[in-house]
C-alpha cells in the first residue's frame, strides 16, 4: 500500500470523511484489510494507492467517540473507488460508495 502517486498497476482508493458537525471531537482511523492507514478529521480525505486485488477498509471512531463500519471492494489496475466515512441518522458509523 502506498500513498503516493501510484504506477499504472495499481488501483486508487479514495476515503472522505465528511464534513458537519457529528463527530467533530474525534478522529476517524482507516484501515485498509485492518492495517491502519490514515487517521481523518471531519472534512479530510486520504488517496491510498494499492495493488489490483480484494479489499476491506475500515474505519473505528478514536478517543471519547465509538464505532466502526467495514465496506469491501474489489480494485482492477488503473481504477478509481471513492468512499465516504460519516454517521447515519442514529449516529452509527458508515462507510459507503460514493460518486463525489
Amino acid at each position: 500500500m502506498s500513498h503516493n502517486k501510484g504506477s499504472p498497476q495499481t488501483g486508487r482508493i479514495l476515503i472522505k470523511r465528511e464534513g458537519g458537525l457529528m463527530g467533530i471531537a474525534c478522529t476517524q482511523r482507516i484501515y485498509l484489510n485492518g492495517t491502519p492507514a490514515a487517521d481523518l478529521r471531519v472534512g479530510q480525505g486520504v488517496t491510498l494507492y494499492v495493488p489490483q486485488g480484494e479489499y476491506i477498509i475500515g474505519t473505528m471512531a478514536t478517543g471519547i467517540c465509538d464505532g466502526n463500519a467495514e465496506a469491501s471492494l474489489t480494485i482492477q489496475a488503473g481504477q478509481s473507488k471513492s468512499f465516504r466515512v460519516g454517521a447515519d441518522q442514529s449516529g452509527s458509523l458508515k462507510i459507503q460508495p460514493t460518486a463525489f
